[in-house]
Protein backbone atom coordinates (compact mmCIF):
# COMPACT_ATOMS: atom_id res chain seq x y z
CA UNK A 1 0.00 0.00 0.00
CA UNK A 2 1.31 3.78 -0.58
CA UNK A 3 0.41 6.34 1.98
CA UNK A 4 1.12 10.32 1.68
CA UNK A 5 1.34 11.75 5.51
CA UNK A 6 0.79 15.64 6.26
CA UNK A 7 3.31 17.62 8.39
CA UNK A 8 1.72 18.88 11.63
CA UNK A 9 2.80 22.59 12.06
CA UNK A 10 2.24 24.35 15.49
CA UNK A 11 -2.03 23.14 15.09
CA UNK A 12 -2.62 19.81 14.65
CA UNK A 13 -5.25 20.32 12.57
CA UNK A 14 -2.87 21.89 9.84
CA UNK A 15 -1.92 20.48 6.42
CA UNK A 16 1.56 21.40 5.46
CA UNK A 17 2.97 20.22 1.85
CA UNK A 18 3.21 16.94 3.00
CA UNK A 19 4.93 13.80 3.38
CA UNK A 20 4.59 10.52 2.15
CA UNK A 21 5.70 7.25 4.01
CA UNK A 22 7.77 4.28 2.12
CA UNK A 23 6.37 1.61 0.64
CA UNK A 24 6.14 -2.03 1.54
CA UNK A 25 9.19 -2.57 -0.90
CA UNK A 26 12.33 -1.41 -1.16
CA UNK A 27 12.67 1.80 -2.71
CA UNK A 28 15.59 3.84 -4.30
CA UNK A 29 17.55 6.09 -2.29
CA UNK A 30 16.48 9.69 -3.15
CA UNK A 31 19.25 11.06 -3.29
CA UNK A 32 21.91 8.04 -4.43
CA UNK A 33 23.33 7.84 -7.77
CA UNK A 34 21.08 5.70 -9.12
CA UNK A 35 18.60 8.63 -8.73
CA UNK A 36 20.71 11.48 -10.10
CA UNK A 37 21.40 9.54 -13.05
CA UNK A 38 17.21 9.00 -13.65
CA UNK A 39 16.98 12.86 -13.00
CA UNK A 40 19.50 13.90 -15.49
CA UNK A 41 18.11 11.25 -17.99
CA UNK A 42 14.67 12.33 -17.49
CA UNK A 43 15.80 15.92 -17.57
CA UNK A 44 16.99 15.42 -21.09
CA UNK A 45 14.55 13.39 -22.66
CA UNK A 46 16.20 10.25 -22.57
CA UNK A 47 14.99 6.55 -21.40
CA UNK A 48 15.51 5.78 -17.79
CA UNK A 49 18.05 3.31 -16.88
CA UNK A 50 16.63 0.68 -14.14
CA UNK A 51 12.98 1.60 -15.15
CA UNK A 52 11.75 -1.25 -13.35
CA UNK A 53 13.00 0.25 -9.75
CA UNK A 54 10.24 3.19 -10.39
CA UNK A 55 7.28 1.11 -11.42
CA UNK A 56 4.50 -1.18 -9.19
CA UNK A 57 3.51 -4.69 -10.13
CA UNK A 58 1.68 -4.50 -13.63
CA UNK A 59 -1.50 -5.38 -10.63
CA UNK A 60 -0.77 -2.37 -9.43
CA UNK A 61 -1.51 -0.17 -13.02
CA UNK A 62 -4.80 0.77 -14.16
CA UNK A 63 -3.86 2.43 -17.13
CA UNK A 64 -5.81 0.54 -20.12
CA UNK A 65 -4.36 1.72 -23.45
CA UNK A 66 -3.32 4.67 -22.30
CA UNK A 67 -5.98 5.70 -20.23
CA UNK A 68 -6.91 5.74 -16.17
CA UNK A 69 -10.83 5.35 -15.52
CA UNK A 70 -11.75 7.14 -12.20
CA UNK A 71 -15.10 6.68 -10.25
CA UNK A 72 -15.73 9.63 -8.02
CA UNK A 73 -17.71 11.72 -6.32
CA UNK A 74 -19.47 14.76 -7.67
CA UNK A 75 -17.57 17.41 -4.89
CA UNK A 76 -14.10 15.61 -5.56
CA UNK A 77 -13.82 15.53 -9.15
CA UNK A 78 -13.38 19.73 -9.63
CA UNK A 79 -9.51 18.78 -7.93
CA UNK A 80 -9.80 15.52 -9.05
CA UNK A 81 -9.95 17.06 -12.62
CA UNK A 82 -6.70 19.38 -11.79
CA UNK A 83 -4.49 16.81 -10.57
CA UNK A 84 -5.03 14.92 -13.81
CA UNK A 85 -4.71 17.87 -16.07
CA UNK A 86 -1.26 18.04 -14.48
CA UNK A 87 -0.28 14.68 -15.66
CA UNK A 88 -2.12 15.27 -19.50
CA UNK A 89 -0.33 18.15 -19.94
CA UNK A 90 3.26 17.08 -18.49
CA UNK A 91 2.90 14.19 -21.16
CA UNK A 92 1.81 16.16 -23.93
CA UNK A 93 -1.65 14.25 -24.13
CA UNK A 94 -0.52 10.98 -24.08
CA UNK A 95 -1.61 10.18 -20.69
CA UNK A 96 -5.43 10.28 -20.88
CA UNK A 97 -8.24 10.30 -18.00
CA UNK A 98 -12.26 9.69 -17.97
CA UNK A 99 -14.34 9.32 -15.34
CA UNK A 100 -17.14 6.29 -15.28
CA UNK A 101 -20.24 5.65 -13.74
CA UNK A 102 -19.89 2.50 -11.49
CA UNK A 103 -16.52 1.07 -10.24
CA UNK A 104 -15.27 -2.56 -12.17
CA UNK A 105 -11.69 -3.43 -13.50
CA UNK A 106 -8.87 -1.34 -14.19
CA UNK A 107 -11.21 2.13 -12.69
CA UNK A 108 -9.97 3.57 -9.74
CA UNK A 109 -12.71 4.61 -7.27
CA UNK A 110 -12.36 7.18 -4.90
CA UNK A 111 -13.81 7.67 -1.74
CA UNK A 112 -13.73 9.04 1.75
CA UNK A 113 -12.00 7.00 4.64
CA UNK A 114 -10.66 7.83 8.04
CA UNK A 115 -7.40 6.97 7.59
CA UNK A 116 -6.49 8.02 11.09
CA UNK A 117 -3.34 10.30 12.40
CA UNK A 118 -2.14 12.92 9.43
CA UNK A 119 -2.68 10.36 6.53
CA UNK A 120 -4.57 11.76 3.65
CA UNK A 121 -4.59 9.65 0.56
CA UNK A 122 -3.52 6.20 0.25
CA UNK A 123 -3.97 4.11 -2.93
CA UNK A 124 -4.83 -0.01 -2.25
CA UNK A 125 -6.24 -2.62 -3.99
CA UNK A 126 -4.98 -4.27 -7.45
CA UNK A 127 -6.74 -3.39 -10.80
CA UNK A 128 -9.66 -5.30 -9.91
CA UNK A 129 -10.46 -3.30 -6.96
CA UNK A 130 -8.69 -0.12 -6.87
CA UNK A 131 -9.33 2.05 -4.22
CA UNK A 132 -8.23 5.96 -4.10
CA UNK A 133 -8.77 6.57 -0.42
CA UNK A 134 -9.10 10.36 0.75
CA UNK A 135 -9.08 11.85 4.78
CA UNK A 136 -12.23 14.01 4.65
CA UNK A 137 -10.45 16.42 6.86
CA UNK A 138 -8.56 17.84 3.82
CA UNK A 139 -11.54 18.88 1.97
CA UNK A 140 -13.36 20.41 5.38
CA UNK A 141 -10.63 22.62 6.18
CA UNK A 142 -9.89 24.02 3.00
CA UNK A 143 -6.80 22.85 2.35
CA UNK A 144 -7.54 22.56 -1.22
CA UNK A 145 -3.89 22.60 -2.77
CA UNK A 146 -2.96 20.15 -0.22
CA UNK A 147 -6.05 18.08 -1.63
CA UNK A 148 -4.65 18.12 -5.60
CA UNK A 149 -0.99 17.57 -4.73
CA UNK A 150 -2.55 14.16 -2.82
CA UNK A 151 -4.88 12.84 -5.56
CA UNK A 152 -2.14 13.78 -7.94
CA UNK A 153 0.64 11.64 -5.58
CA UNK A 154 -2.17 8.80 -5.05
CA UNK A 155 -3.04 8.79 -9.28
CA UNK A 156 0.58 8.37 -9.65
CA UNK A 157 0.51 4.75 -7.88
CA UNK A 158 -2.76 4.17 -9.41
CA UNK A 159 -0.76 4.37 -12.88
CA UNK A 160 1.95 2.08 -11.23
CA UNK A 161 4.48 4.24 -9.99
CA UNK A 162 6.59 3.57 -7.21
CA UNK A 163 8.08 6.27 -5.23
CA UNK A 164 11.33 7.73 -6.76
CA UNK A 165 13.89 10.41 -6.12
CA UNK A 166 14.31 14.26 -4.89
CA UNK A 167 12.36 16.77 -6.57
CA UNK A 168 10.03 14.35 -8.03
CA UNK A 169 5.85 14.40 -7.60
CA UNK A 170 6.49 10.74 -6.69
CA UNK A 171 9.09 11.23 -3.95
CA UNK A 172 8.38 9.58 -0.71
CA UNK A 173 7.73 12.41 1.72
CA UNK A 174 9.07 10.29 4.59
CA UNK A 175 12.87 10.78 3.69
CA UNK A 176 15.35 12.07 2.38
CA UNK A 177 14.93 15.35 0.23
CA UNK A 178 12.19 17.20 -1.54
CA UNK A 179 9.22 16.47 -2.53
CA UNK A 180 7.55 18.69 -5.68
CA UNK A 181 3.81 19.52 -5.84
CA UNK A 182 3.39 18.55 -9.65
CA UNK A 183 4.54 16.10 -11.95
CA UNK A 184 8.18 16.52 -13.34
CA UNK A 185 10.22 15.57 -15.61
CA UNK A 186 11.22 12.13 -13.91
CA UNK A 187 7.51 11.70 -12.90
CA UNK A 188 6.70 12.00 -16.64
CA UNK A 189 9.22 10.09 -18.32
CA UNK A 190 8.81 7.20 -15.64
CA UNK A 191 4.92 7.05 -16.35
CA UNK A 192 5.87 7.15 -20.26
CA UNK A 193 8.35 5.07 -20.43
CA UNK A 194 7.13 2.43 -18.13
CA UNK A 195 3.65 2.23 -19.88
CA UNK A 196 4.66 2.90 -23.39
CA UNK A 197 2.18 5.64 -23.60
CA UNK A 198 3.59 6.70 -27.12
CA UNK A 199 3.23 3.29 -28.55
CA UNK A 200 0.01 2.86 -27.27
CA UNK A 201 -1.25 6.30 -28.30
CA UNK A 202 0.00 5.31 -32.24
CA UNK A 203 -1.94 2.20 -31.77
CA UNK A 204 -5.21 4.03 -30.94
CA UNK A 205 -4.76 6.25 -33.82
CA UNK A 206 -4.09 3.85 -36.14
CA UNK A 207 -7.29 1.62 -34.86
CA UNK A 208 -9.32 4.44 -34.98
CA UNK A 209 -8.19 7.38 -37.26
CA UNK A 210 -10.14 10.80 -36.99
CA UNK A 211 -11.19 12.23 -40.34
CA UNK A 212 -10.08 15.84 -40.93
CA UNK A 213 -13.48 18.25 -40.94
CA UNK A 214 -13.46 19.75 -44.38
CA UNK A 215 -13.81 23.12 -44.11
CA UNK A 216 -17.18 24.54 -45.66
CA UNK A 217 -19.66 27.37 -45.24
CA UNK A 218 -17.02 30.20 -45.97
CA UNK A 219 -14.99 27.43 -42.29
CA UNK A 220 -18.59 27.58 -40.29
CA UNK A 221 -17.23 24.28 -38.63
CA UNK A 222 -17.81 23.23 -35.24
CA UNK A 223 -15.88 20.71 -33.66
CA UNK A 224 -15.82 19.13 -30.26
CA UNK A 225 -14.29 15.82 -28.26
CA UNK A 226 -17.37 13.55 -27.53
CA UNK A 227 -16.49 10.02 -26.59
CA UNK A 228 -13.46 8.10 -26.30
CA UNK A 229 -11.28 8.53 -29.36
CA UNK A 230 -13.99 9.85 -31.28
CA UNK A 231 -14.46 13.67 -32.59
CA UNK A 232 -17.65 15.11 -33.44
CA UNK A 233 -17.98 18.00 -36.58
CA UNK A 234 -20.74 19.93 -37.13
CA UNK A 235 -21.01 21.69 -40.70
CA UNK A 236 -22.93 24.48 -40.85
CA UNK A 237 -25.97 24.72 -43.51
CA UNK A 238 -25.78 26.73 -46.50
CA UNK A 239 -26.92 30.00 -46.08
CA UNK A 240 -29.78 30.71 -48.29
CA UNK A 241 -30.99 34.28 -47.04
CA UNK A 242 -28.72 37.30 -45.81
CA UNK A 243 -29.65 37.83 -42.19
CA UNK A 244 -28.31 41.20 -40.98
CA UNK A 245 -28.39 41.52 -36.95
CA UNK A 246 -28.20 43.75 -34.64
CA UNK A 247 -28.11 44.35 -30.62
CA UNK A 248 -30.04 47.79 -29.71
CA UNK A 249 -28.30 50.01 -27.44
CA UNK A 250 -27.60 48.90 -23.81
CA UNK A 251 -29.85 51.40 -21.61
CA UNK A 252 -29.80 51.39 -17.88
CA UNK A 253 -33.62 49.99 -16.94
CA UNK A 254 -34.94 49.32 -14.06
CA UNK A 255 -37.62 47.05 -15.83
CA UNK A 256 -36.76 42.92 -15.79
CA UNK A 257 -38.30 42.80 -18.92
CA UNK A 258 -35.62 41.16 -21.66
CA UNK A 259 -34.17 43.54 -24.39
CA UNK A 260 -35.65 42.42 -27.77
CA UNK A 261 -33.06 41.47 -30.05
CA UNK A 262 -33.93 42.31 -33.57
CA UNK A 263 -33.18 40.62 -36.88
CA UNK A 264 -34.28 41.40 -40.42
CA UNK A 265 -33.79 38.94 -43.09
CA UNK A 266 -32.95 40.60 -46.38
CA UNK A 267 -34.44 38.46 -49.32
CA UNK A 268 -32.36 40.03 -52.52
CA UNK A 269 -34.55 39.22 -55.76
CA UNK A 270 -32.42 39.05 -59.25
CA UNK A 271 -34.20 40.88 -62.17
CA UNK A 272 -32.62 39.47 -65.79
CA UNK A 273 -31.08 41.96 -67.74
CA UNK A 274 -32.68 44.37 -69.98
CA UNK A 275 -32.94 42.96 -73.60
CA UNK A 276 -31.27 45.74 -75.96
CA UNK A 277 -33.59 47.59 -78.15
CA UNK A 278 -33.87 46.23 -81.60
CA UNK A 279 -32.98 49.24 -84.42
CA UNK A 280 -36.01 50.43 -86.52
CA UNK A 281 -36.20 49.39 -90.24
CA UNK A 282 -36.56 52.03 -92.90
CA UNK A 283 -38.41 51.15 -95.96
CA UNK A 284 -35.79 52.08 -99.25
CA UNK A 285 -39.12 54.48 -100.65
CA UNK A 286 -39.05 56.22 -97.60
CA UNK A 287 -34.91 57.35 -99.23
CA UNK A 288 -35.65 56.78 -102.50
CA UNK A 289 -38.98 59.23 -102.73
CA UNK A 290 -37.63 62.36 -101.25
CA UNK A 291 -34.25 61.70 -103.41
CA UNK A 292 -36.79 61.79 -106.28
CA UNK A 293 -38.67 64.21 -105.76
CA UNK A 294 -35.71 66.81 -105.13
CA UNK A 295 -34.27 65.19 -108.38
CA UNK A 296 -37.70 66.14 -110.37
CA UNK A 297 -37.92 69.99 -109.16
CA UNK A 298 -34.50 70.56 -109.90
CA UNK A 299 -35.26 69.45 -113.16
CA UNK A 300 -38.41 71.38 -113.28
CA UNK A 301 -36.01 74.51 -112.28
CA UNK A 302 -33.80 74.24 -115.24
CA UNK A 303 -36.46 74.53 -118.12
CA UNK A 304 -37.84 77.53 -116.38
CA UNK A 305 -34.11 78.82 -116.26
CA UNK A 306 -33.30 78.06 -120.15
CA UNK A 307 -37.04 79.72 -121.23
CA UNK A 308 -35.97 82.77 -119.83
CA UNK A 309 -32.52 82.44 -121.13
CA UNK A 310 -33.75 82.25 -124.55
Amino acid sequence: MNYRHLIATCCAAAVAAGTLAAPAQAAVDPLGRECRAATAAANMAQPIPNIGKYLLSSNENAIDNGVLRIYAPEKYKPYITQATNQWANATDGLMRFEYVDQPGYKVVTVREANLGGYVVGRVQGTVHNMELLLNPDILRNGYYESLVMTIAHELGHAMGLAHSCDGALMKDGSNRGKVAKTPQPLDTQVLIQGNNLRAARLSTSSATPTPEPTPANNGNVYEWVGERNSTTVEVAPNPVRTTVTWEPETRPTTSETPTERRTTVIETTVAPEPTPEQPKRVSPLAIILPVAAAAISAIGLGFAFMRSWF
